[in-house]
């Protein structure tokens, strides 16, 4: 089973059980923030209300790519937001020490991963790569795990 799926998993469980969640990648939550600026700066706010007020706020992938100056802040303001009132579940390919580095400014990098560190639980999933089947790995070896 695979991060996506156990993420999925449990935002399933959490609506049969009448908890509104959002499920989104990162790179998506900012594009649909965009494009709602685009529209009016009204719907750009009530975008950002929604990420900011779901029970349960589920990100995929997070921060899989840099982010920007920009969408670090807007991360910043949904974590910031979303501090002692709801759930956020993150999952993401990269270890939370490689978050700091990985996000567009320093100082809100620190702001944002001590919200989100803060009462974090912390689950590593271990096993093989579930989308390789290990027989039809053509990967160069500096790339295959030993």
């Amino acid at each position: 089973m695979t991060k996506h799926n156990i993420s999925q998993a449990l935002g399933n469980a959490a609506c049969r059980n009448g908890i509104p969640n959002r499920y989104v990648r990162p790179q998506d939550m900012l594009e649909q923030i965009d494009r709602a600026r685009l529209e009016s700066q009204s719907e750009c706010y009530r975008q950002v209300d929604q990420f900011k007020s779901v029970e349960l706020l589920i990100l995929d992938d997070f921060l899989t790519t840099p982010a920007t100056a920009a969408d670090s802040v807007l991360i910043f303001e949904i974590m910031e937001a979303r501090n002692g009132t709801g759930a956020t579940l993150i999952a993401s390919q990269c270890e939370p020490g490689q978050w700091y580095v990985r996000t567009g400014s320093e100082l809100i990098a620190d702001g944002t991963l001590s919200r989100i560190t803060g009462a974090a639980r912390y689950l590593e999933l271990e096993g093989p790569d579930m989308r390789r089947k290990p027989d039809n790995d053509t990967r160069p070896d500096i790339l295959k795990k030993e």
